[in-house]
């Protein structure tokens, strides 16, 4: 109960504040295009619930007694404040905004959700002594006993240094690695860190990771557009490693949930070449339509996909300058069909007066919400995929 600390003594503890009350406003329908909160923020994840409709005086049966209440299929979206780590969690398709925990940890520079319902947060941030702390909580659902809400967020900090990490695609496991003296260690765990399984030792220690299926995680090579990157594949039961591509400059990627499509860009020439390779048949083709970093795209699904595509890609070392934030892009969304080789565009932030950069595409289950940070400002940003959306 409340927070454990394992590490640096010199790491400040989380700091729980009076929990703040939200006034309900009054729901608007927003447009298909909105910014969900100013930010900046860290992290979001949009799931689906079923949500109770308000009762109808009418909805009564032949004794007068209340029906029970209706229900309609909803999506919520949950997202961390970089500034002081609290929670917040709002219905897409209407504007209000709650607060669910007021657990203050500074200077928030990723965030992840996982566990059922996206109940567990992992906050990470820098400690004292260039360390990296990663703190895994419980998201509150209980009420107290007097009718308040416990917004404290308790948990438990992970292993320190953990350089890298991704979310299992059902949201029950995390895969971490943490750099040592001989190079890094991959694990597999629950989200709060018990039942570890190292899944690999290795001599290098800089990686970007994913979790696109079930049975595999994807390491690749942290890219520089001068220096040749290359992508694994790790069957998580097996611990077996196989390369998927490899020497390939500036190589960053984002594997189909079927593993057999992988969206890579290179860099090339001051600019970026953006393909998929076809894991079965090992061919390469462009990716139809478009020209983006695969770090600005999420499938849908084994065949679709959406992307942020910059409007103008200025000459320079990619993805080099992107991440150092000398490049910013201008985008507009869009939808690719992998498999019929088309491309759509769905979302023109120009059109609500935004210039996006975005990031951290992530799509609900029920494929009717996409979201995505602002690079440039840490900005939320939603855009409804419903066709009824106006």
């Amino acid at each position: 109960d409340g927070i454990n600390q394992n590490g640096d003594d010199t790491t400040p503890d989380p700091i729980t504040d009076n929990p703040l009350p939200n006034e309900p406003g009054e729901p608007t329908k927003p447009p298909k295009l909105r910014m969900v909160n100013r930010g900046p923020i860290s992290g979001a994840i949009a799931f689906d619930v079923t949500r109770e409709l308000p009762l109808d005086p009418k909805d009564v049966d032949k004794k007068g007694n209340p029906l029970p209440a209706k229900t309609e299929p909803a999506t919520k979206v949950r997202y961390v404040e970089t500034s002081t780590g609290h929670i917040n969690e709002s219905y897409l398709d209407i504007l209000e905004i709650k607060k669910i925990t007021s657990t203050t940890i500074p200077k928030i520079a990723e965030a992840y959700f996982a566990g059922k319902g996206s109940s567990q947060a992992l906050l990470r941030y820098a400690g004292d002594k260039n360390t990296i702390q990663t703190f895994t909580g419980a998201i509150p659902v209980i009420a107290q006993k007097d009718g308040t809400a416990d917004t404290t967020l308790r948990g438990s900090y992970l292993p320190q240094d953990i350089t890298t990490m991704a979310v299992s695609p059902d949201r029950d496991k995390i895969f971490t690695v943490v750099k040592n003296d001989s190079g890094s260690i991959g694990t597999i765990s629950l989200p709060d860190g018990t039942k570890k399984n190292q899944i690999f030792s290795l001599a290098f220690s800089e990686w970007l990771t994913e979790w696109p299926s079930t049975k595999f995680v994807t390491i690749t090579t942290r890219p520089s557009a001068k220096v040749p990157g290359y992508l694994y594949s790790i069957d998580a039961t097996t611990k077996t490693m196989k390369k998927i591509i490899g020497a390939v400059n500036g190589l960053t990627t984002l594997t189909s949930p079927d593993m057999k499509n992988v969206v890579f860009s290179r860099s090339n020439n001051g600019s970026i070449t953006t393909s998929i390779y076809n894991t079965t048949a090992k061919s390469v083709i462009p990716l139809p339509g478009a020209t983006t970093l695969p770090e600005k795209c999420v499938w849908q699904s084994v065949t679709i996909l959406y992307c942020a595509v910059p409007s103008y890609l200025p000459n320079g070392d990619y993805p080099d300058n992107w991440y150092q934030g000398s490049v910013s892009f201008v985008d507009q969304i869009y939808k690719i069909d992998a498999k019929n080789l088309t491309a759509t565009i769905i979302g023109t932030p120009s059109t609500v007066g935004a210039a996006i950069d975005a990031i951290n595409l992530t799509v609900n289950p029920a494929n009717t919400f996409l979201l995505f940070i602002n690079k440039k400002d840490g900005s939320l940003w939603s855009l409804d995929l419903r066709p009824e959306a106006e």
